[in-house]
This record gives structure tokens, sequence and C-alpha cells, in this order.
């Protein structure tokens, strides 16, 4: 892609997200090897990272810095006052581009000055290349630095763009979601045993039935009233256990655990 081509990139923590990103951006062959480097405090990392991509890999996060065109801050929020201090100042005007849950550009600023900046909430699914990642811009970021943003985290999913009001709210759906899903495959692991089926057995229909309804779902783009009608027949089995879900008022629970996610990550918010 040649929003990228002569770019050089420098991703700041080598952890899960950090790994995905590079990970994704090799591998859709967006940049060479030669073209992005990676900060990480962690020995152990630094060493393994190198070993399987052959890049650039430091613990020196300003010498990182210096090089790049753009800066990748894929750490955690509590980490990230000590690593902008850090690279503070930005010689080369990088565009920024920060993955950290609840730091808001507002306080990337007031570190970093009136650089472009662009806020991402990606989520876990990067680390298989479908996550759906939601971008806000800053004041000074322009249309080459969106197109260069969404190069970067579409090789790791799909992107969105919202207005960083929205990030919580996002965080709250997409960045925590993967755990709601595995929370409700759980629930139905435990309800399974209580109808007799072995746990590998169980484990293996549950997987493949979100898997298989998601597929079809997407497919036949279908919304989620619509694909319930499909599979519950009035009077059947799936109406019974619909009926549990109305009475124990699973709807209502939901949308409380949501507005609770995002008033914490309201509360964690620097900015």
């Amino acid at each position: 892609m040649k929003t990228l081509r002569r770019v050089t990139i420098g991703i700041i923590g080598g952890g899960n997200m950090g790994e995905a990103l590079l990970s994704g951006l090799l591998n859709h062959r967006l940049v060479s090897k030669n073209q992005i480097g990676v900060g990480e405090e962690a020995a152990s990392k630094r060493k393994s990272l190198a070993r399987r991509y052959g890049v650039f890999v430091t613990a020196d996060n300003r010498r990182l810095a210096d090089r790049s065109g753009v800066v990748i801050l894929a750490v955690k929020p509590q980490q990230m006052e000590k690593v902008l201090k850090g690279i503070f100042p930005l010689w080369k005007r990088p565009l920024v581009i920060s993955i950290a849950a609840g730091v808001r550009l507002s306080f990337l600023r007031r570190h970093l000055g009136d650089l472009p900046m662009i806020r991402v909430m990606p989520n876990l699914a990067a680390a298989v290349g479908e996550a759906i990642s939601a971008m806000s811009q800053g004041r000074f970021a322009t249309r080459s630095h969106r197109f260069m943003a969404e190069a970067i985290f579409q090789s790791v999913g799909e992107t969105v763009w919202v207005e960083e009001s929205k990030l919580d709210a996002v965080t709250a759906l997409s960045g925590s979601g993967p755990a709601y899903v595995a929370s409700f495959m759980r629930a139905l692991e435990e309800g399974a045993r209580q109808v007799g089926l072995p746990r590998d057995l169980s484990l293996r229909l549950i997987q493949k039935t979100f898997q298989g309804s998601l597929t079809y779902l997407l497919k036949k783009g279908l919304d989620p009233n619509s694909f319930i009608q499909k599979v519950a027949s009035k009077g059947g089995t799936t109406e019974a256990a619909l009926r549990v879900f109305r009475s124990r008022r699973l709807s209502q629970t939901v949308a409380l655990a949501l507005r609770r996610a995002a008033a914490r990550s309201r509360q964690l918010s620097k900015g």
C-alpha cells in the first residue's frame, strides 16, 4: 500500500497488541522489516521479537521515536505518563497513535505538544486479524494521517471513526466485548453439564455454534431479531429458552453491564 511505503513506524510496547500490529503489518507486506521497530523494556521480550520478526528492537524509546514517522503508543495506561516524558520532545513531529484505554488526546497533547494525534480503541481479536478498531482524530491530524492510521489498523481487522466522546462507550462494548462473549460461552458450558453433556463435547458444540451463527448472520446480512426468528419456532425448544432470558431480564442486565463498564472507563480516563 502506497500510504505506508515510505513511512517508518515505531511501536512502543511489545505486548499483545503491539506484537499483533507488528505481525499484521509485516504479514500484509504493508511495510518492510527495516521500516518498523519496537521499543520494549523486557529483555526476554526484545529477544523474542527480534528473533521472530527480524526487526529493530530497543529498550530506548527515545531512540525509536526519533527515527519514526509514526509512533504507536501500545503501553498500559498507567505506564503512559512515564513513556511520554521519556520521548518528549519528538523532533520529527511524527503522527502519534495511542491505543491505551482511557488516555485522552488532551492528556497526550499536554505531554507532547501540538502534534498530529489519533486515539484508537482496538480489541483482543487483533491478534488473529479480526479486530474492530474505533478511531478518533486529534486537532492537528490531516486526511493523510487518517489514511495512515486506517492502513495500520486494517492490517489487524476493520476500522471505524467516532468522536472521542464516544470512546468510553466503545471501550465498554467492543473493547471489553470479547470477555462478554467468553462469559456467555462459559455459562453455556456450565448449563450443558447440567443437562448431561461432557465438557469436551459441550465446548466443541458451543464454539462451533458461535462461529457458525456469526458467519450465517453476516453472510445473510441479518439483524439479530431476524436471525432469532429464523431459529425460534413458536412453542419450540428455542422459545422455551428465550422465555427464560426475558423473564430473567437478560437485555436489561447486559445494558446495565455496559453502562457500568463505560462509567468505569470514564473514571479511569486521563485527560
